[in-house]
């Protein structure tokens, strides 16, 4: 099998709108799902793996737990409060994380899987990467005080740093919104969620 005969949806938008939680309802629905996420978690928590080591190497062993395992708590509480140390990690998972992401897209190929769901805002963040998979856009987007509410809840971040993170990615979701093939409101009780990306799934080929 060859990925080009997938297709690919990827989902895009600001911070905290809900892109995992429209990707888990069209896994529940069977499409496949390539789960970015998860995919740092593995390459982080591979303790033999050349990027924990980097990122150690750069940060530090107070990111590790007791078992020298990278925690991703604090791990986060650090990248989350001084952005260059973010681009210093991001630097480091890029290409890993788009050489599993090929990886893994191969593999639905192989199983015969023909719709797939590229939950990936940080590779895919890049337009000419989204180009490059010749994915459709789902732009996913949320009222700003649910987005603060949602950042805020994760705990890392003040109210002042949840209020920047948003602020600083406005720029990049103008430019996704601008290339997006569907907007998706993520407002409201996830029974309206639940409808909204059934309507969208019913809709497409």
């Amino acid at each position: 099998p060859s990925c080009a005969m997938v297709r690919f949806v990827a989902l895009a938008g600001p911070v905290a709108c809900g892109k995992s939680s429209v990707a888990q309802r069209l896994r529940n629905l069977g499409w496949a799902v390539v789960d970015e996420e998860k995919l740092i978690s593995k390459l982080l928590s591979e303790t033999t793996g050349s990027v924990h080591r980097k990122a150690v190497d750069r940060f530090g062993e107070e990111i590790l737990d007791a078992e020298g395992v990278i925690d991703r708590r604090l791990l986060d509480a650090i990248t989350d409060a001084e952005p260059e140390k973010l681009k210093k990690l991001n630097n480091i998972l890029f290409w890993p994380i788009f050489q599993e992401m090929a990886r893994q897209i191969w593999s639905l190929a192989c199983l015969g899987h023909r719709q797939v769901v590229l939950d990936s805002p940080f590779v895919l963040q890049s337009l000419e990467l989204k180009a490059l998979w010749a994915a459709e856009l789902i732009f996913v987007v949320a009222p700003p005080a649910e987005q603060l509410a949602r950042l805020s809840a994760r705990g890392s971040l003040s109210e002042e740093q949840a209020q920047q993170k948003i602020s600083d990615g406005l720029e990049q979701a103008a430019e996704q919104l601008a290339a997006a093939s569907f907007v998706m409101e993520n407002r409201g009780s996830l029974e309206e969620l639940d409808g909204k990306v059934r309507n969208f799934a019913a809709g497409q080929p």
